[in-house]
């Protein structure tokens, strides 16, 4: 196998692999090629300002095999750490080491930029994903849950917030909102993660341009002092599915605020025409943990948090 960097005339190949790894997610969610391509742009414009200005932080690499692409997975900095994503073989390809040689090259190119950690995501049940980095040395430090709720019963829905408190919508690039959202998690996970920084500058006008999302982004404020960060996505122009994400400063959970905003979430995937909501928890939060099974949302999938030193 030959891993190197990802060109634009390997998109058509990685569509297939993505789609053929997850069929369901991707008719759930409406994908298509076109706007799969467009994702892609501003990561290819990006690689060439990489090559010029010799700074990188972000990475794609493909694993070709006899000149066709049978493996991709996507690489990009935090701060000191590197975090792997996307990891994806061909399933005509798979169990012949192809997914272990692309993650060892991409980490080992991350090390050569002064990565001092790999951070990834891995499902719970990938049970030979979770055993191939478990033997590269990774150990588990989080666990993410994705929880999900229907949206057809939620037009008269009624939102109310915790006296004193509100949401503001703000930049999707504030780096107030990065300030937050690192005081909010755990100290094991803060000091894997470490500080939070904005992308580059041109990388944020990039992904204006280009983007293929509605991404709304709110800061939940407590007597006009931030307190957490709500951001709420879906693929522009899809009938799909939304997703939220909560950070919550610990002082101000378990208040009834975790219920407002899950319940103001599924209100605000029924106007978009959305036929379910997503909401991605960190189990630590176990007062959100409990306003999801309140307000029945089903446990779809839980994602381990893995990491390992350089």
């Amino acid at each position: 196998l030959c891993v190197r960097e990802f060109s634009w005339h390997d998109l058509d190949r990685i569509y297939e692999i993505t789609f053929n790894t997850f069929p369901r997610d991707i008719e759930r969610i409406g994908f298509k090629k076109k706007t799969f391509k467009q994702k892609f742009v501003p990561f290819h414009i990006d690689k060439w300002v990489q090559k010029i200005t010799r700074h990188e932080y972000s990475r794609i690499y493909v694993g070709e095999l006899n000149r066709k692409v049978v493996a991709v997975t996507t690489m990009k900095r935090i701060n000191s750490s590197w975090y792997l994503s996307g990891v994806m073989v061909d399933p005509q390809h798979r169990g012949k080491g192809y997914g272990r040689k692309i993650v060892v090259s991409a980490c080992a190119k991350a090390c050569s930029f002064g990565a001092r950690r790999i951070i990834l995501h891995v499902p719970e049940k990938s049970y030979a994903a979770k055993a191939l980095y478990k033997s590269l040395g990774f150990e588990q430090f989080e666990r993410i849950v994705k929880y999900v709720r229907d949206c057809e019963q939620v037009e008269e829905v009624e939102v109310y917030f915790p006296k004193g408190y509100d949401l503001i919508q703000i930049d999707m690039f504030d780096s107030r909102a990065l300030e937050i959202e690192d005081t909010c998690r755990t100290v094991q996970s803060a000091g894997i993660y470490g500080k939070s920084k904005l992308p580059p500058w041109h990388m944020r006008v990039l992904q204006r341009v280009f983007q293929t999302e509605i991404v709304e982004e709110y800061a939940v404020t407590y007597n006009s002092t931030w307190v957490g960060i709500c951001i709420f996505r879906t693929e522009r122009g899809r009938k799909g599915e939304g997703f939220i994400t909560i950070h919550m400063a610990p002082e101000h959970r378990g208040n009834g605020l975790e219920k407002a905003l899950l319940t103001w979430s599924m209100d605000k995937a029924f106007t978009l025409g959305l036929h379910q909501v997503a909401a991605m928890v960190d189990e630590a939060h176990t007062e959100l943990v409990r306003a999801c099974n309140l307000l029945q949302f089903i446990k779809k999938e839980a994602l381990e948090g893995m990491t390992r030193k350089r």
